[in-house]
């Protein structure tokens, strides 16, 4: 929808996701919004494996916050009506 950047904090949540799941990250990027991953060269398919699952699983949680703030912040929102100007 955007190509506007996912702000440094959203990315820290995700980072902070991933490491409690076991996966260390490093951040990059001019926005500090890119997700840095320095695999050792010793690395098997098992690990690739973890790492994409952790990292699918801390996007989906993301998504899943947003959503739900998203949800939370509409239905906290009043609308007024305002009566039509009538010459």
């Amino acid at each position: 929808k955007s190509r506007s950047p996912l702000p440094a904090a959203d990315v820290n949540d995700m980072m902070e996701d991933c490491k409690e799941m076991g996966l260390l990250l490093g951040k990059a990027g001019l926005h500090s919004n890119v997700l840095r991953i320095k695999p050792p060269m010793c690395i098997t398919l098992s690990d690739a494996d973890f790492a994409i699952d952790v990292i699918e699983k801390s996007i989906k949680n993301h998504y899943d916050r947003t959503k739900t703030q998203s949800y939370k912040m509409r239905q906290n929102v009043t609308v007024e009506t305002v009566p039509m100007f009538t010459p």
